[in-house]
């Protein structure tokens, strides 16, 4: 696995067709889930890319939000699934964050599904769940 960490106005072209495309593919075509992807929010964020043999295989964003962090759009291409990629994703998300951003609280934006996922790597439920719709 192949790791990069980069600002938004950094994304190559195709960095940025590839991890819009990985968004497509699994948020609106696999899950139906039918809101606006393309936020503001993409502009201020760092993204992570997960390469496996030059193929964009995993991805998220970090943006930052008043004092938190918060991670989104956390997504693994269907055909890596089951593999703990996205549990390695996050944990060395979590200990960058650690690092680079002390102080600073880490919150999580994810599906309701994905709850004991999430549990599993120490977040817990805040908040009033909503939809991106």
């Amino acid at each position: 696995m192949k790791w990069r960490w980069i600002p938004f106005a950094e994304l190559t072209a195709k960095e940025l067709y590839d991890l819009l495309q990985l968004r497509e593919d699994v948020f609106h075509l696999e899950q139906r889930c039918i809101y606006r992807d393309l936020d503001d929010a993409d502009i201020q964020a760092r993204h992570l890319l997960g390469y496996h043999q030059e193929q964009l295989i995993c991805y998220l964003r970090v943006g930052l939000q008043d004092e938190d962090l918060i991670v989104a759009r956390v997504v693994v291409k269907a055909a890596f699934r089951r593999r703990g990629l996205g549990k390695v994703m996050l944990s060395n998300t979590l200990q960058t964050l650690q690092q680079n951003y002390p102080g600073f609280g880490i919150v999580m934006s994810a599906q309701l599904e994905q709850e004991g996922f999430y549990s599993s790597l120490g977040f817990a439920p805040c908040g009033v769940p909503f939809l991106d719709a």
